[in-house]
């Protein structure tokens, strides 16, 4: 698949257009790679990495940098 990165003005597009898009949360490397090689257009990380990655009971624990520091797999 072609690598099309979303922009903020395709997000704005798709909104006024009444058009779907579909978005899957990947915290490695490898769950990114497959993702990527689907229709899906949005790859997220976001702080339930926190729960899902780090084992915290909530997402409080979750800082500002952790998402971005744990995107850097996905982001390769």
């Amino acid at each position: 698949m072609a690598e099309k990165k979303m922009t903020v003005l395709d997000f704005k597009k798709y909104k006024e257009e009444g058009r779907k898009f579909a978005y899957v949360t990947a915290y490695d490397y490898t769950t990114a790679s497959i993702v990527n090689e689907s229709e899906v257009e949005v790859i997220i990380v976001g702080d339930s990495l926190g729960m899902i990655m780090l084992g915290y009971d909530t997402t409080v624990g979750v800082t500002p940098s952790s998402p971005c520091s744990s995107s850097a797999p996905a982001r390769r």
